[in-house]
């Protein structure tokens, strides 16, 4: 569960960490608040919503909040690129473009919350390995 990935867009590389800051980052525009603590149910539904509104907006939020993440958690103070920078690049690109990252981003972002499928079915099994035995 580490919610790191990298991705190239426009031959330019870019970390992503879904960590304290990163979430934060998201709570921040999601919620009105740095200080949000929503339940699972609520996440989704404010990610939902804005889905809702235009999925490009996702997009601009999980990359934004995933850069911040990675950046902050280096030892910067400020990030190298402002959410300005990150809109203007969502913006201009292809659906092609979104959909050869995006996908990446999303599940390193579940991954981050302990969501791994494969991760899950192996507890799962640890599990039922552990119960046979007794």
């Amino acid at each position: 569960m580490n919610g790191k990935t990298t991705i190239t867009i426009r031959e330019k590389e870019y970390n992503l960490w879904f960590n304290n800051f990163a979430i934060k980052e998201m709570y921040s525009k999601l919620f009105d608040s740095q200080y949000a603590n929503p339940d699972m149910e609520a996440l989704l539904k404010a990610i939902n919503e804005l889905n809702d509104r235009n999925y490009l907006l996702i997009v601009k939020l999980f990359l934004f909040s995933g850069i911040v993440g990675a950046e902050l958690a280096e030892g910067k103070y400020k990030p190298t690129v402002t959410d300005q920078e990150i809109g203007e690049l969502v913006a201009s690109m292809s659906d092609e473009d979104v959909g050869q990252f995006f996908g990446k981003i999303w599940l390193c972002f579940w991954d981050s919350f302990g969501a791994n499928l494969e991760k899950i079915v192996e507890l799962e099994k640890e599990e039922s390995t552990l119960e046979k035995k007794k």
